[in-house]
């Protein structure tokens, strides 16, 4: 029987530190004393301390010392809009965990749904400011971020949004003449 001994892990950040409930962001946990030893490292969104239906594991790709990418689980609307912490596994032992500040826990989102976009024409040459209506409110994920992102056919601008009323605004892209499917 072989014991490892290896330095404790730390999460300074996750980049980036939000996404989709349905899963499937490619998450860069950036910390140090990763090792390339380990091969069977995984990303565990939730408090460790909870119970294991609010943990979501994720198997983790080392990239480096300081650096290990995972793809976050799907989750469900229990883990909407909470911060999880996010711990580093090898083999069945918690080796290392988030700092407990914002920028070293994940947050969940719901996917807004575009319900009408207004006005719903536009020139070809761009440069119009539409008001993307949205089903559900998108979730804030920090005090003062109101930046959302509007994709036009391929094309995808920012804009803002306001919380309460649940509209995002932005300035359309150029595009060729023809319809072009608007997500928010």
């Amino acid at each position: 029987v072989e014991l490892m001994y290896t330095n404790a892990v730390s999460i300074a950040e996750l980049r980036p530190s939000s996404g989709s409930v349905s899963g499937g962001t490619v998450v860069t946990v950036v910390g140090n004393g990763f090792s390339p030893l380990f091969n069977d490292y995984m990303c565990v969104f939730g408090a460790v301390v909870e119970s294991t239906s609010m943990r979501l594991l994720s198997r983790a790709n080392f990239i480096s010392s300081s650096a290990l990418t995972c793809v976050t689980p799907s989750g469900d609307d229990s883990h909407h809009g909470i911060l999880l912490d996010v711990s580093i596994m090898a083999g069945n032992v918690i080796i290392g965990s988030s700092s407990h500040t914002k920028e070293s826990m994940f947050t969940y989102y719901l996917e807004p749904v575009v319900s009408e976009v207004v006005p719903s024409v536009g020139s070809i040459s761009g440069n119009e400011e539409v008001a993307v209506l949205v089903s559900i409110s998108p979730t804030r994920v920090g005090p003062s971020q109101n930046i959302a992102w509007c994709k036009f056919g391929s094309e995808t601008v920012s804009g803002t949004v306001n919380f309460d009323t649940g509209v995002v605004v932005c300035l359309t892209p150029s595009l060729v003449a023809g319809p072009t499917f608007t997500n928010s």
